[in-house]
């Protein structure tokens, strides 16, 4: 069985003292650790996480033990500071309250002085650990309101685009079998545009769907195939942009990641989404996946007729904010000559 962290760390340069205040902690019911100069006490926190250190304010040739606990905090922003010291002076009193300490006792020290000063610590340490949790709920949550409502505001937008589209093709085909048009009507193009601005309608209508069904906290990995849901994402890019030629490269062997597979499905759509805004008739869309040290890398690349524009859509965003939540490195190359290029990589399945 693993043993317990110290949660409080003593710096003193007379070793005998600093192990007597360790035994006294210990049989009090606390963990405690006794190093006896700076360099050590550095090296233990860097190594460590303890939550109090109760430190000897002449620590010995280099700094004192205020300056020490300044030094401590840059590894340990919450390390609580105990000042041990023969010294009256008033002054050392004023610093060391500057400098955060919490307390500090009086040499020679009563056991009862120490055990008071250690619970009185530990206090605020629980306290400021409870505090930081807090926040830091708070600002997942935040950031998941962030999330979602970016995402539904892309999905606002984008779903205008294709009911216009919808709407403008049947007020020009209801136009023109009412002979309103004043020329002849192309009703193949016709058919051909409303199927493709209904589709992507459609596309977009899911998408919300699976967000109302599982938000964005709900992240249940599991071993999801990629090369399934690349395939279905194809099929739907063909009807939504077929302007552009879409590829994709099926791999040399079973590419697999560990993540949740409703959120990797929308992801993925959001970045195509995001690399076809600045796609230009002609262009071509080439989609690989390849596994990697355990890994699988994505690449989505736009290639073929270049596109000068860089400016993506905002659905590209949600995408990235989306893949951070999961995990997911994400790398974006835009470079007309070169070509427009988005790399993944996901994280890596068990083998089955």
């Amino acid at each position: 069985m693993a043993l317990p962290v110290p949660r409080i760390l003593i710096v003193d340069d007379h070793a005998d003292l600093a192990d007597s205040v360790c035994e006294l902690l210990a049989l009090s019911g606390h963990s405690a650790a006794a190093v006896y100069n700076a360099e050590a006490a550095i090296a233990h926190c860097q190594n460590g996480h303890p939550d109090v250190a109760i430190l000897d304010y002449r620590i010995g040739a280099g700094m004192n033990g205020i300056e020490l606990l300044c030094a401590l905090r840059q590894t340990l922003p919450d390390l609580i500071g105990i000042l041990m010291t023969s010294d009256q002076d008033h002054d050392t009193a004023i610093s060391s309250l500057r400098a955060g300490v919490l307390d500090y006792v009086r040499k020679p020290a009563e056991p009862q002085d120490i055990l008071s000063a250690v619970e009185k610590a530990l206090a605020r340490a629980d306290d400021l650990s409870r505090k930081g949790e807090e926040l830091r709920k708070l600002g997942e949550e935040a950031e998941a309101a962030d999330l979602n409502r970016s995402f539904l505001l892309s999905l606002g937008a984008e779903i205008r685009e294709p009911l216009s589209l919808i709407m403008g093709n049947a007020e020009l085909l209801a136009a023109s079998v009412e002979g309103r048009s004043g020329r002849p009507a192309d009703f193949s193009a016709i058919a051909t545009d409303i199927r493709s601005g209904a589709t992507a309608l459609l596309d977009r209508v899911s998408l919300a769907k699976d967000l109302c069904g599982a938000g964005f906290d709900d992240v249940e990995s599991e071993r999801v195939a990629v090369m399934p849901l690349l395939r279905d994402l194809v099929r739907k890019l063909a009807f939504k942009a077929p302007a552009v030629r879409i590829e994709l490269a099926e791999p040399s062997a079973a590419a697999h990641a560990r993540t949740s597979k409703l959120h990797l499905r929308r992801m993925v759509h959001l970045f195509a989404d995001g690399l076809l805004s600045i796609a230009v008739p002609g262009s071509a869309l080439k989609i690989t996946a390849e596994t990697e040290g355990g890994k699988t890398l994505l690449r989505m690349s736009l290639v073929g007729v270049a596109s000068p524009s860089t400016e993506l859509s905002s659905s590209f965003g949600v995408a990235v904010a989306l893949a951070h939540r999961l995990g997911i490195a994400t790398a974006i190359r835009l470079d007309p000559a070169l070509g427009h290029e988005l790399t993944l990589v996901l994280p890596a399945a068990e083998p089955s």
